[in-house]
C-alpha cells in the first residue's frame, strides 16, 4: 500500500522531532512496538507496505486480519491514549501527524490515529501516560417476522390492545446497518428517524444493527427508530449519550473484553446515562453475552517453571483444574488450558486479573503454544512499565494444520502477587463435543463489560423460541454474577429467530444479541400503554425508570432456580403479563368522582391490594377531586402519587385529612391540596415517606407528621408551598417520630402584601420528636478509613470545583441516594491534594448516588456499593455568584401568625430564611448549644470577617438580619435573629471562631446560629450591627492632568466608616494608584490625584472599617506633553489650554525668569519678567500653540510637563 509506506517513511524524517516530556521515553506495549519496528524496517529498506502487512511478523498480520489492530486507508493506526491531566497540547499532536478522533480528558482517555512511525514519539509526549489498542466491541450474536413476537406473546398484546409503540422512540446501538436499504425495500424496516456513525468505519461496517432493528420493528411497528454505530469504548460512550439524550429506550448488543466488575468507563457511563435526570431515556437494555462456554476463572496457583514448557523466561505457570471449572477432556489438572483450532480458525484470547484497572504492577503473561510446544502467540506487556492495566491479549489465526493449542498463564519471574485470573477465548472455533471451547471452563461470571452495566441497566439472557427450549437458558448465554458480586443478568428473552438476512447476515439469528431487542420493543409497548411514564409526563425520571424496570422484571416468568438468579435473572419476559402488572402497578386517575372507575379512591384501594413491587398513582393533570368522605390511607409500600391535580377538601368531614400516608417508602409529588378540615397531608407512621413539589393552601395544618413516622423527607428537591393553614404549616409530633427533614420549602408568605399566612407556627417540633432537620443537615464527621464502616455504607471523599474555582470552605455538599437526602457536610472538613475537601458516609442500601452543591444538582453519578470508598471531583456550575455560598436545602419561613420555627428538643436548623413571623422567628426550648456571641467585625474591600465565641466543636452559620436593599422586610424584633440571607459557615475551635470572606452586600446587621455535633441548633445570637458602607454622590473635578496633582473633592456619606481611623484609615485609589488624602469627614474627602496614564480610570474609596466602594471610569486623566529645556535660550510651543503665564511657568521657578512670545497680529514681541512691575510685563496669558522663547539658568537640562489642551 504505497500511501501507507509513504506515511510511515515520512513520519521518520529527521527534523520532525516531537515535543517530549522531561521523563525518559515511555515504552510501547508489545504489539504497537512490533508495528513501530515494522515501520522502521520499511523505512530502512524502502520496501512498500501493504494494507495487510503481508510480509510482517505473524502476530502483527493476525492482529490486522482479525481487526484487533486497525489501520486507516491513510495508514494510521487507531490507538487509545491514557492522558496525564489535560493531555498534550493539540499543536504537539499535530506536529507528529496525530489525528484526534475522541478526546475525553474528563475520563483521562483519548482515541487517536497516529502514523506507526510516530508511535514512540506519541507515547513520549508530555501529557501521555501510556498507549494501547482500543478494546473493540464484540457483538453478542450467535419479509420475515421474528418468532419471538409469538413466543413472548407480544403479538397477542398488540391484538388485544392495539398497542404498536406509537409515540415511543427506540435507539439501537450495534456494529452497523449494512443491508438497511434491502430490508426497507422488503417492508421489514421503515425510514429511520436518525442514524449516526461514531466509528471511523462508518454506518455500514456491519449488518447486525439491521437485524436488531428488524426485531424491534416486528414487535413495535410504529415506534420511531434511531441507530448509532460504535466499535470502541469511547465511541460506545458517545453513542450511548447521544441516544439517551434523544430517545426513550436504548438497546445494544455489544460487549467489551474488559473486566465485568461494573467499573469500566463504558459500563459506568451507560449506568450514568440511564440515570441522568435531564434525559428522556426510561430503559436501557443490553445483551448478557454468549461467552459462558468460552470462559475460565480461578485463583492463581503456582506450578512448574515456564521454561519446562519451552517458555523464554523464568517464572511459575498457573495450574488449571481442581478449581471448580469443568474438565471436558478429563485432564484433572495441567499447566495450560487446551483449545482446539481447525485450520483457518481465529482466536482472540484475553487474560484479566483483579488489580485496579489503571494501577497494576503484577506482571502476568498470556502465551499460546501449539502441539509441539512452540509459542505461536503471546501477550507480554510489562505491568508497571509498558502498561498499568491488568490485561494481556492474544490475536491468532491458525494458518497451519488443525490441532489442540495450549493457553498458558505465567507469573513472570514469580514476582507477581497471587491474583484471581479470568480468561476468555473468543473465536470461530467449534466447541468441544461435550460443550465448551476451553477444556477447563467456568460458566459463572462469564459476562463482558457493558453487559455488567450498573444503575438499573437490563442485561438479557437467551432461551430458544421453540417450546422445547423455551424454559432453559442457552448453554452459551453468559452467566453472572459480575466480578463485584452483583446478580446479573436481569431478564431472559428468545433467540434463534428469523430475520431477512440483509447483507448476508446469518438467519436464524442466535445469541443474546437477538434476545435483547425483544425486551426493548416490549418496553416500548408498555410506555405507549402508560405514556405518563415518558419524559415530561410524570413525576420524576428516577421513579419512572424504576417503575418500568420493576414491571418488566416483576412480571417475568421464573426459570430454573426460584427467584432472581445468575442464569436467567428474574426470568423470561412475557408481554401480556408485563401489561397486566403495569396496569396493577401504574394506576391512572382520570375521574374526579367520589368513587368508581378512574377515581382516586379506587386507585388507592387497588394499590393497597396490589402486593409487593414499586407502584404509582398518576393523577391526570388539571383534574379536581372533591371527596365527601375521608379517603382511605395509603398503606402499601413503595408507592408514588403524582400529578398536577387538585384535591379539594371543602366537602370532607371535620378533622379529615386531604391524604393520609401510612405505608413505607411513599412519594407524594406535584399535587395541590386545599381546604381540608384536618391536615393537608397526614403522615401517620411509616418510614421513608417523601413529599415534594406540593402546594398546600387553607388546610387545618399543612402537614402533620406523627404516629412514629421515621425517615421522612419534605421538599428534598423542589420544596413545598404551605400557606393559609388555620394551624401550623408543618407539625412534627411524638417521641417515636424521628429523622424528619424539611427543605427548600416556602412556609407562610413571601410578601407582606400577600394574604393568607399560616395562623400558627411555620414549623412546630413538639412532644419529643427527634432528629428533625430544618434546612441543611448538620454535616458528617470525617471518616478516613473503611475498616470500621458498617457493611451497608458507601464512603465518598473528594473536592469541589465551583464555577471554575475550588469551592470555598463552608460550601455545603449534600448527597441524595435514589433521590432522597441522606447525608450532608461542609467543604473544609478534610484536606485533599492540598485543597479543602469533604468526606462523608452514605448509608445504604440504595442504587444511584447524586450530589447537590451550593443548591445545584451535580451531573456526576455514582452507584451505591456497600463498603466502597470512592474519590470524586465534582465540577459544578452554579447560577449563584461564587462569592455568595449557599447552604442547600434552606426553607423560607415568613409572615406566619405564630413563630417561624418553634422547637422543643434537638432540631437542626441551618440555611433557612426566617423573618416577619408575628410570634418571633425562632422560639422554644431547643436542645443544643447556647447562642454564639458575635464580638468584632472588619472588612477587606466588600468582604467581611466576623469574630466570635461559642462552644468548641460547633458549626456556626451566619445570616444577614437587616438589609438596606429590603427595607420592607422585618427581621425578628427581639434583637436576636431573623435571617434574610445565609452568609457563610465557620467552625469553632477552642471556643472561638472566625468567619471570613463573607459577602454581606447591603447588610446592616448580622446574626448567627450554632449547631453541635449531635445536630442540635441554638437560638439566634444577639444581632451585630455595622450600618451602611460608604456611598459616593459626586466627584469634582472629574478630570485632570496625567501628571497628577489635581485636587479632587469626593462627596457622599459614610466616608468616615464605622471605625475610628478617620483620615488615617481612609484611602482613595485612582486606577490602582493611591492618592494623597488632604482631609476627610463623614460626607466629604479632599485628595490629590496621583500621576497616571491618560484615559478614564476607576475610583476606589476605602473607609476606615475596611469597606470599599468602586466607581468605574469615574475620573479621566488628560494627556499632557513633556518638553526638555536646555541651559540658555529655548524655542518651544505651549500645548496646554489658555493659561495665566504665572501658572504656566510656576513649575520652572527659579530657573526661568524671562519669557518672550511673538504676537503675529500686532507684529510685536510680548514679554514676561519674573518680579518685574506689571506695566513691563506685556505677556499675561499663554494661548494654546503659542510659540515661546525662554531662558533657562544653570548648567543642567530641565523637563517641563505641560498640561493637556
Amino acid at each position: 500500500m504505497g500511501v501507507l509506506a509513504a506515511l510511515l517513511i515520512g513520519a521518520l524524517t529527521p527534523g520532525d522531532a516531537p515535543l517530549r516530556g522531561e521523563a525518559p521515553a515511555a515504552a510501547l506495549p508489545p504489539l504497537l512496538a512490533t508495528l513501530a519496528d515494522e515501520a522502521a524496517r520499511l523505512h530502512q529498506s524502502g520496501v512498500p507496505f501493504d494494507a495487510e502487512i503481508a510480509d510482517g511478523p505473524k502476530g502483527l498480520r493476525d492482529a490486522v486480519a482479525l481487526g484487533s489492530l486497525r489501520l486507516s486507508a491513510e495508514g494510521a493506526v487507531q490507538v487509545e491514549a491514557r492522558l496525564v491531566g489535560a493531555g498534550p497540547p493539540a499543536s504537539a499532536l499535530a506536529a507528529i501527524g496525530v489525528v484526534t478522533e475522541i478526546w475525553r480528558a474528563d475520563l483521562g482517555r483519548a482515541q487517536l490515529r497516529v502514523p506507526p512511525g510516530q508511535l514512540q514519539a506519541l507515547v513520549s509526549l508530555s501529557g501521555i501516560r501510556e498507549l494501547s489498542l482500543p478494546a473493540y466491541a464484540i457483538a453478542d450474536r450467535g419479509s420475515v417476522t421474528t418468532e419471538g413476537d409469538t413466543a413472548l406473546r407480544a403479538d397477542l398484546l398488540r391484538q388485544q390492545t392495539g398497542l404498536t409503540g406509537a409515540g415511543v422512540r427506540i435507539g439501537v446501538i450495534s456494529d452497523g446497518i449494512d443491508g438497511l436499504a434491502a430490508a426497507q425495500a422488503s417492508g421489514d424496516l421503515p425510514t429511520l428517524a436518525d442514524q449516526r456513525a461514531f466509528t471511523a468505519g462508518g454506518i455500514d461496517l456491519g449488518a447486525e444493527g439491521t437485524a436488531l432493528l428488524e426485531i424491534v420493528y416486528d414487535i413495535a411497528p410504529e415506534a420511531s427508530l434511531y441507530f448509532a454505530a460504535a466499535s470502541t469504548t469511547l465511541e460506545m460512550i458517545a453513542a450511548v449519550n447521544y441516544l439517551a439524550e434523544r430517545t426513550d429506550i436504548v438497546v445494544d448488543d455489544l460487549g467489551f473484553l474488559l473486566p465485568d466488575d461494573q467499573q469500566s468507563d463504558v459500563s459506568q457511563n451507560t449506568g450514568a446515562a440511564l440515570n441522568n435526570p435531564d434525559w428522556p431515556i426510561r430503559a436501557y437494555v443490553t445483551s448478557a453475552g454468549n461467552w459462558a462456554l468460552r470462559h475460565y476463572e480461578g485463583q492463581f496457583r503456582a506450578g512448574v517453571d515456564g521454561r519446562t514448557l519451552g517458555l523464554a523466561v523464568a517464572g511459575p505457570v498457573h495450574v488449571f483444574g481442581n478449581d471448580g471449572s469443568t474438565d471436558q477432556l478429563g485432564r484433572v489438572q495441567t499447566p495450560y488450558n487446551e483449545i482446539f483450532l481447525d485450520t483457518g480458525d481465529d482466536l482472540r484470547a484475553v487474560l484479566h486479573w483483579d488489580d485496579p484497572w489503571d494501577d497494576s504492577t503484577n506482571d502476568y503473561d498470556l502465551l499460546l503454544l501449539d502441539e509441539s510446544g512452540a509459542t505461536v502467540g503471546s501477550g507480554t506487556s510489562v505491568q508497571g512499565t509498558t502498561t498499568s492495566r491488568p490485561r494481556e491479549r492474544i490475536t491468532f489465526k491458525n494458518e497451519g494444520p488443525s490441532g489442540t493449542f495450549r493457553l498458558v498463564v505465567q507469573n513472570v519471574a514469580g514476582a507477581a502477587a497471587p491474583r484471581r485470573l479470568e480468561m476468555l477465548a473468543i473465536g470461530s472455533n467449534a466447541l468441544e463435543p461435550n460443550g465448551t471451547a476451553l477444556n477447563f471452563n467456568t460458566v459463572a461470571s462469564s459476562m463482558l463489560a457493558q453487559s455488567d452495566a450498573p444503575g438499573g441497566v437490563l442485561a438479557v439472557a437467551a432461551v430458544d423460541h421453540d417450546p422445547a427450549g423455551f424454559n432453559t437458558v442457552r448453554s452459551y448465554s453468559s452467566r453472572g454474577p459480575t466480578n463485584n458480586g452483583v446478580v446479573k443478568p436481569d431478564l431472559t428473552a428468545v433467540d434463534g429467530v428469523a430475520i431477512t438476512g440483509s447483507a448476508g447476515f446469518a438467519t436464524p439469528f442466535f445469541g443474546t444479541s437477538a434476545a435483547a431487542p425483544h425486551v426493548a420493543a416490549i418496553a416500548a409497548l408498555l410506555l405507549e400503554a402508560r405514556p405518563q411514564l415518558l419524559d415530561g409526563e410524570g413525576d420524576s425520571a428516577d421513579r419512572e425508570r424504576a417503575l418500568l424496570r420493576g414491571v418488566l422484571t416483576g412480571s417475568a416468568i421464573d426459570l430454573g432456580t426460584a427467584g432472581m438468579d445468575t442464569v436467567s435473572g428474574a426470568g423470561r419476559i412475557d408481554a401480556l403479563e408485563a401489561l397486566a402488572q403495569l396496569e396493577r402497578a401504574v394506576v391512572v386517575v382520570d375521574s374526579g368522582a367520589e368513587a368508581g372507575p378512574g377515581s382516586l379512591r379506587e386507585a388507592i384501594e387497588m394499590i393497597n391490594g396490589s402486593g409487593a413491587g414499586p407502584s404509582a398513582i398518576l393523577i391526570m393533570d388539571g383534574l379536581v377531586i372533591m371527596p365527601t368522605s375521608a379517603l382511605p390511607p395509603i398503606t402499601a409500600r413503595d408507592v408514588s402519587v403524582s400529578g398536577a391535580a387538585t384535591i379539594d377538601g371543602e366537602m370532607l368531614p371535620a378533622g379529615a385529612a386531604g391524604l393520609t400516608l401510612q405505608g413505607a417508602d411513599l412519594r407524594l409529588t406535584g399535587i395541590t391540596i386545599r381546604a381540608a378540615p384536618g391536615p393537608g397531608v397526614h403522615v401517620a407512621g411509616g418510614a421513608g415517606v417523601a413529599i415534594d413539589g406540593l402546594t398546600l393552601t387553607g388546610n387545618g395544618d399543612g402537614i402533620l407528621i406523627d404516629g412514629g413516622a421515621t425517615g421522612m423527607h419534605i421538599g428534598a428537591t423542589e420544596g413545598v408551598q404551605i400557606t393559609g393553614s388555620a394551624g401550623d404549616g408543618v407539625r412534627v409530633s411524638g417521641a417515636t417520630t424521628r429523622d424528619v427533614s424539611i427543605q427548600n420549602s416556602r412556609i407562610g408568605l413571601t410578601s407582606a402584601a400577600a394574604p393568607g399566612a399560616n395562623g400558627g407556627d411555620g414549623i412546630r417540633v413538639t412532644d419529643g420528636a427527634g432528629g428533625v432537620v430544618v434546612g441543611a443537615g448538620a454535616g458528617v464527621e470525617p471518616v478516613l478509613t473503611t475498616a470500621q464502616i458498617p457493611e451497608l455504607v458507601h464512603t465518598v471523599r473528594g473536592r469541589v470545583i465551583l464555577n471554575g474555582q475550588p469551592a470555598l470552605p463552608g460550601t455545603i455538599v449534600e448527597v441524595l441516594l435514589d433521590g432522597q437526602l441522606v447525608a450532608a457536610t461542609a467543604i473544609g472538613i478534610v484536606d485533599i491534594e492540598g485543597q479543602a475537601g469533604f468526606i462523608l458516609t452514605i448509608p445504604g442500601p440504595g442504587l444511584v448516588i447524586r450530589f447537590r452543591v451550593a443548591g445545584e444538582i451535580v451531573g456526576d453519578v455514582l452507584f451505591f456499593e456497600a463498603g466502597a470508598l470512592s474519590d470524586v471531583l465534582l465540577d459544578v456550575t452554579s447560577v449563584a455568584p461564587v462569592s455568595e455560598v449557599v447552604l442547600g436545602g434552606g426553607n423560607t419561613i415568613a409572615f406566619n401568625g405564630g413563630a417561624g420555627l418553634r422547637v422543643e428538643g434537638a432540631v437542626t436548623n441551618r440555611g433557612n430564611v426566617m423573618h416577619s413571623n408575628i410570634g418571633g422567628d425562632l422560639r422554644g426550648a431547643p436542645v443544643g448549644p447556647s447562642p454564639p456571641a458575635l464580638t468584632t467585625f472588619r472588612f477587606s474591600g466588600n468582604r467581611l470577617t466576623i469574630d466570635g465565641s461559642t462552644a468548641s466543636g460547633t458549626t456556626i452559620d451566619l445570616y444577614v438580619v437587616e438589609d438596606g436593599a429590603a427595607p420592607g422586610v422585618l427581621a425578628d424584633g427581639s434583637g436576636s435573629g431573623g435571617a434574610l440571607r445565609y452568609l457563610g459557615t465557620a467552625l469553632s475551635m477552642g471556643g472561638r471562631f472566625v468567619a471570613t470572606d463573607l459577602a454581606p452586600g447591603g447588610a446592616l446587621a448580622v446574626t448567627a446560629l450554632a449547631t453541635d455535633a449531635a445536630g442540635g441548633t441554638s437560638l439566634f445570637a444577639a444581632n451585630l450591627r455595622f450600618g451602611p458602607g460608604p456611598q459616593i454622590e459626586t466627584i469634582s473635578p472629574s478630570e485632570g492632568s496625567n501628571a497628577g496633582g489635581t485636587q479632587v473633592t469626593i462627596s457622599g456619606a459614610g466616608l468616615g466608616g464605622t471605625g475610628s481611623g478617620g483620615a488615617e484609615g481612609f484611602h482613595v485609589f485612582f486606577g490602582g494608584r493611591e492618592a494623597t488624602v488632604l482631609a476627610v469627614d463623614d460626607t466629604r474627602a479632599v485628595v490629590l490625584a496621583p500621576a497616571h496614564d491618560a484615559g478614564p480610570v476607576s475610583l476606589l474609596v476605602e473607609v476606615s472599617d475596611g469597606r470599599t466602594v468602586l466607581l468605574e471610569s469615574a475620573f479621566t486623566y488628560l494627556a499632557g506633553r513633556l518638553v526638555t529645556l536646555q541651559p540658555g535660550w529655548n524655542n518651544v510651543t505651549w500645548s496646554g489650554r489658555r493659561t495665566l503665564i504665572t501658572a504656566a511657568i510656576a513649575p520652572l521657578a527659579p530657573r526661568v525668569n524671562r519669557v518672550f512670545s511673538w504676537d503675529a497680529d500686532a507684529q510685536r514681541w510680548l514679554g514676561f519678567f519674573v518680579g518685574a512691575p506689571s506695566f513691563l510685563n506685556t505677556l499675561g496669558v499663554l494661548e494654546t500653540s503659542a510659540t515661546l522663547w525662554l531662558f533657562l539658568d544653570g548648567t543642567q537640562p530641565l523637563v517641563w510637563s505641560q498640561p493637556p489642551p
